[in-house]
């Protein structure tokens, strides 16, 4: 049945019913326009007006309100993570001091999982506020147990973590170590995106140490990799980069395809960012094949992109490589504009210091300048021949002394480069010496484990097993020098984090039943004092994992590893049943701490051993001017 409105519209005269119901159609159409602009106003000014930066603090003061009137620890712990999350961005020490919170609640509800997070959290709050050292040492903490738990997806993302710490803190190697471990995980996950970003980093970093045939090999199989995915700007960025490997190797061709088939799918996502890095990666293209012209047109592009898009860091890293183009171009005056601006922004962040390549290019726009007034200074000088002789007869002394010295210069060189060919061979033949000793011990090892398979005697087979342990703790160190640059020092903190794992793995050991605790300084010692100091540990943490929790459902083991101006302090402690109160090392007939005496003795150490009431506590005290 029609309504009332219908019948009377189309019941009209033709004409003026058709005039009607334009006229309604028009005012329908405007008052929902008017209203679509109307609303998207008022998002547009309750987002930047300072009443909704009112309402965020107040939903932040509202959550810190909810833990003073709360007593349940799983609240706050909850509570904590959400203002963690909601300060990340806005204010990261207030951020880190909210996940500490998360951490000490976590530790005392003996939440072994969220404390693990937590200290996940923390590395990268600690990368966000460049303390890369802090960022590592919670990065490791959180490691070790998604490693003792098998959570190999969270392990993966703690691992791409440690690698960023460590390629921020300028060591590529251990960077390179952790991407690479990063990627095999994320590639036994069928993570295909993970796996892509991983082998992006890796190239990063051999592109920073200009191997770029390896850099290519990379990020080629990184680009195999991202293609699996639905994820465009990825797919972008990784084929940017692969498109500014081919210019460094000389493969334009190949990069110019490169660029023009990423151009066209930036086009259909609008995607700014990565548009403006595309045309800055043309620009550098065109550079390279000395087309200035083109470079430049480019490199403009890019950086009005950048600047209009809010992307001042970018536009500022490039402003460099812009002027430089001006200046290959001859348009002196657009680089010297360009070069005070880049200047005025520089003095507002850093100290003011000269930059080479922009002097260059103010001087020579002002040497065009200069070029008139040469020519009369040398028509107006009546001596200039005289003076030209007296130049020239200096510049032939000077060009003698020169080559005087540049000679010794070239013999001086040559005797360094032999220098470090001698050197550099040592390092390799002991490199492999510490190589073939690990591959020895790992024989030995492996023999006594198969001598122990054919033992059915407990207490033999318990002999076995700690002479394994010993083997392998040697073992370690060898492997540990065999990886590192610098082979005559080994990093201790990264060294006992390793073994402590590997004994925990020899002893079965599960999370859920003991835990352990460390805090070992970052020092460096040399072959024989590592030995020395890796047995002791290996025989107090096995002694501790066999006797200490007997009967015990649960339990703590402190490893501390401090130094002092004078002294090293190795201290282990447990919360187990403790020692016999007659108990005396000096008189035990244990193998394990005879070995312990005896390694604290070649150090020039000191053994002490006191009962807690609750489990022991063994502390080595070793003279630092032995170490």
């Amino acid at each position: 049945m029609e309504s009332s409105l219908q019948f009377y519209l189309f019941n009209f005269p033709t004409h003026l019913g058709r005039i009607v119901w334009w006229f309604l159609f028009i005012i329908v159409f405007l008052k929902i326009y008017i209203f679509y602009i109307l609303k998207n106003l008022l998002i547009i000014f309750f987002l930047c007006h300072p009443l909704f930066i009112i309402s965020q603090n107040n939903k932040i003061d509202s959550l810190e309100n909810s833990i003073i009137n709360s007593s349940n620890d799983s609240v706050i712990m909850m509570t904590y993570n959400k203002l963690r999350r909601a300060t990340i961005n806005t204010d990261p020490d207030k951020s880190s001091y909210y996940n500490t919170k998360y951490v000490d609640i976590a530790i005392k509800r003996k939440d072994s999982f969220r404390e693990a997070l937590g200290y996940f959290y923390m590395g990268s709050l600690n990368i966000a506020k460049s303390d890369y050292e802090g960022a590592l040492k919670a990065y490791f903490k959180a490691a070790n147990y998604f490693e003792l738990k098998k959570d190999s997806m969270r392990l993966s993302s703690v691992l791409n973590g440690i690698g960023a710490a460590y390629i921020n803190s300028g060591n590529d190697s251990l960077s390179l170590k952790y991407f690479k471990k990063a990627q095999k995980i994320s590639e036994s996950l069928g993570d295909t995106r993970r796996s892509a970003i991983a082998l992006n980093n890796i190239s990063e970093i051999y592109t920073n140490r200009k191997d770029y045939n390896q850099a290519k090999k990379y990020l080629e199989q990184s680009y195999k990799e991202i293609l699996k995915t639905d994820k465009v700007q990825y797919k972008i960025l990784i084929a940017t980069n692969l498109g500014d490997i081919n210019v460094k190797l000389g493969n334009y061709k190949k990069a110019i395809n490169i660029y023009n088939k990423t151009l066209y799918k930036i086009d259909t996502i609008k995607d700014t960012y990565n548009h403006a890095l595309i045309l800055k990666s043309y620009g550098n293209y065109y550079k390279a094949i000395q087309n200035n012209e083109l470079a430049l047109k480019y490199l403009n592009q890019s950086y009005e992109i950048f600047k209009t898009s809010n992307y001042f860091d970018e536009a500022y890293k490039m402003m460099p490589d812009l002027i430089n183009s001006h200046e290959q171009n001859k348009e002196y005056r657009s680089g010297i504009e360009l070069f005070s601006e880049y200047n005025a922004i520089k003095d507002s962040i850093f100290t003011i210091e000269k930059d080479k390549n922009l002097t260059n290019s103010l001087t020579k726009y002002e040497t065009l300048k200069k070029d008139a007034q040469l020519r009369v200074y040398k028509l107006e000088n009546e001596k200039a021949h005289q003076q030209k002789q007296l130049y020239l007869n200096l510049a032939l002394s000077g060009v003698f002394i020169a080559l005087l010295v540049g000679y010794f210069l070239y013999i001086n060189k040559k005797k360094k480069q032999q220098i470090n060919k001698a050197l550099n061979e040592k390092e390799i033949l002991l490199k492999e010496v510490h190589h073939r000793v690990k591959n020895n011990l790992q024989v030995i090892s492996s023999l006594l484990e198969i001598q122990q398979r054919n033992i059915t005697n407990r207490e033999t087979k318990q002999l076995f097993q700690e002479s394994i342990n010993r083997v392998r703790t040697m073992s370690l160190i060898h492997q540990n020098l065999y990886q590192k640059n610098n082979i005559g020092l080994i990093d201790i903190e990264t060294y006992l984090q390793d073994l402590v794992i590997n004994l925990v793995k020899n002893y079965n050991v599960e999370e859920t039943e003991i835990k352990i605790e460390t805090h070992i300084e970052n020092i460096e010692l040399d072959l024989d004092k590592v030995i020395s100091v890796g047995l002791i540990i290996n025989e107090l943490i096995s002694n501790i994992l066999k006797y200490a929790f007997i009967n015990k459902e649960e339990g703590i083991i402190n490893i501390n590893l401090v130094t002092d101006t004078t002294n090293i302090k190795i201290q282990v402690e447990d919360n187990g049943v403790g020692l016999p109160k007659d108990f005396s090392i000096g008189q035990s007939k244990s193998l394990g701490y005879k070995l312990v005496k005896a390694f604290t003795q070649k150090l020039m150490g000191e053994l002490e051993v006191e009962n807690l009431d609750e489990g022991c506590r063994i502390t080595v005290t070793i003279p630092k001017q032995l170490i």
